[in-house]
C-alpha cells in the first residue's frame, strides 16, 4: 500500500486466524471432467482426494503429434461426458495442478464446485472480503445511530428495505459506503451532508464526493499460502440445487497476515472503529450459540466441527483486549451477521412494523427464514442422509489480532 494519500495513517500490521470454514470464491466453477478423484489411503481409512490436472504440462508430455490428438479428444470427452478414462485420470493425477481432501459424508464427487480465489496455486483471502465485513457492522451501526432520530435517513431506510429494483441495489449500497463516512468524519452532522447530492458552491461536500468518500479504509490481501493441507472440499449441502454442492474452502486454525490503514482525520482511530465492528459480531454470534447450544446435545455432531464454535467461544471467554477483534467474512453473504438484518430486526419492532424483516430478507435475497431464529434453526438442523452436518454454522468466522 502507498501512502500517496496524506490523509492515511500508517498501516498496522494484523494477524487473521480462521475459527470456522472459509471459503472466498473466484467466480468459477469447477465441472466433472475438469477434476478427477481417488481413494487415498490414511492409516486405517480412506480419504476422497481430489486432483486438478494441470493441461499445459500434459499436452507438453505428449512427445508425438499422435498421442497429443488422443489426449484433446480424451479431454473434449470427458468434459462432454462427465466420464473421465482411466487413461486420461492417470495423467490427470500424475501431472495435477494441485489436489485437496474432500470432507464431508460423501465418497465420490460428481458434480460441479466453486474454487477459491487463489494465485498461482496459493490461497489467500482479499482484503475487499474483509473490509466488506467490516463496512457490514459500520452501516449497522451507523444506521442505528441516526435512523431513528432524522427524519431523512428514516426515509432513506424505508426506501432500502422495500427496493425490488435489482440495478438500484448498488446505489442503496454506496449511499450506506457515504454515509458511514460522513458519520465517522461529522457525526450527527452527517445527516445535513448526507441530504446534499449536487452542490458545487459547498466546499466542504465537494471534498466528500462519490470518487474519494470509500477510500478512508484501506486493508491489504492476505499473504499467499500453500494449497497443500490449507484448503478442502467441503460440502455445501444446504443451498438450493442451483447452487454448487461443493467448495473449496479453508478449514479453521489456519493464519494469515494482512495490514490496514484508515483516514486520520476521522473522529475514531482504527482501534476504536474495530472495537465497534467486534461488539456487533460477537452480538450476532451470541444470538445464533444460544441455538448451537439447545441442539447441541441433540444431535451427534462431529467433535471436530463442535471445536471450531468453543474455539470461538475460549476467545470470547477469555475476554478480548482493544486490539482483537471477531469478524464473519466470504461465502453466506445472506446469513444473519453480514446483512442488514440485525439493524432491519430492530429498526421494525422500534417501529411497530414486523413486515418491514420479511421485506428486507425477500428483496434482498437472504438466507431461508424471516428472523434470527428460523435462520439459525434451519443451519443447525441441516442434515445429509440423516448425519447433521454443522459447517453452515462456522462458517466464515475469524479473527483480527493486532501484531
Amino acid at each position: 500500500m502507498t501512502q500517496n494519500n496524506k490523509f492515511i495513517a500508517s498501516e498496522l500490521d494484523f494477524s487473521l486466524k480462521t475459527f470456522g470454514i472459509i471459503h472466498v470464491g473466484n467466480g468459477e466453477k469447477r465441472s466433472p471432467g475438469e477434476f478427477t478423484t481417488k481413494l487415498v489411503k490414511q492409516s486405517n481409512t480412506s480419504a476422497l482426494k481430489i486432483y486438478v490436472p494441470d493441461i499445459e504440462n500434459i499436452a507438453k508430455a505428449m512427445k508425438t503429434e499422435q498421442q497429443l490428438k488422443q489426449f484433446y479428444d480424451l479431454l473434449k470427452n470427458s468434459y462432454s461426458q462427465r466420464n473421465i478414462p482411466q487413461q486420461l485420470q492417470e495423467l490427470m493425477i500424475r501431472y495435477s495442478s494441485y489436489s485437496m481432501s474432500v470432507l464431508s459424508h460423501v465418497n465420490k464427487v460428481n458434480t460441479e464446485y466453486l474454487e477459491h480465489v487463489k494465485v498461482s496455486n496459493k490461497i489467500y483471502i482479499p482484503g475487499s472480503t474483509i473490509k466488506g465485513a467490516i463496512l457490514t457492522a459500520l452501516y449497522n451501526h451507523v444506521l442505528d445511530r441516526l435512523a431513528f432520530d432524522f427524519y431523512e435517513i428514516d426515509s432513506f431506510v424505508i426506501k432500502l428495505i422495500n427496493n425490488t429494483h435489482i440495478k438500484k441495489k448498488d446505489l442503496y449500497l454506496k449511499e450506506l459506503d457515504r454515509l458511514v463516512f460522513l458519520w465517522l468524519k461529522f457525526g450527527e452532522k452527517a445527516v445535513d451532508y448526507f441530504s446534499i447530492r449536487h452542490d458545487k458552491n459547498n466546499k466542504d461536500y465537494a471534498t466528500y464526493s462519490y470518487s474519494k468518500f470509500n477510500r478512508w479504509l484501506r486493508i491489504t490481501d492476505t499473504n499467499l499460502i500453500p494449497i497443500k493441507n490449507n484448503l478442502y472440499l467441503f460440502s455445501l449441502t444446504r443451498f438450493p440445487s442451483n447452487i454448487p454442492n461443493f467448495a473449496e474452502c479453508i478449514p479453521f486454525g489456519k493464519k494469515f497476515n494482512l495490514k490496514i490503514a484508515a483516514q486520520q482525520d476521522l473522529r475514531f482511530d482504527l482501534k476504536d472503529l474495530l472495537k465497534i465492528v467486534n461488539d456487533h459480531y460477537w452480538q450476532v454470534f451470541k444470538r445464533e450459540e444460544e441455538w448451537f447450544t439447545e441442539k447441541r446435545n441433540k444431535l451427534s455432531f462431529n467433535k471436530k466441527y463442535s471445536l471450531i464454535l468453543d474455539n470461538v467461544k475460549m476467545f470470547y471467554n477469555k475476554g478480548p483486549t482493544k486490539d482483537e477483534i471477531l469478524l464473519r467474512i466470504g461465502f453466506g453473504s445472506g446469513l444473519y451477521s453480514v446483512s442488514l438484518l440485525p439493524f432491519v430486526e430492530k429498526y421494525a419492532k422500534e417501529k411497530n412494523m414486523p413486515y418491514l424483516v420479511k421485506n428486507y430478507v425477500k428483496n434482498w435475497k437472504l438466507t431461508r427464514g424471516n428472523t434470527t431464529e428460523e435462520k439459525t434453526k434451519w443451519l443447525v438442523n441441516v442434515k445429509v442422509r440423516g448425519k447433521p452436518v454443522p459447517s453452515y454454522y462456522s462458517l466464515g468466522w475469524v479473527s483480527l489480532s493486532l501484531k
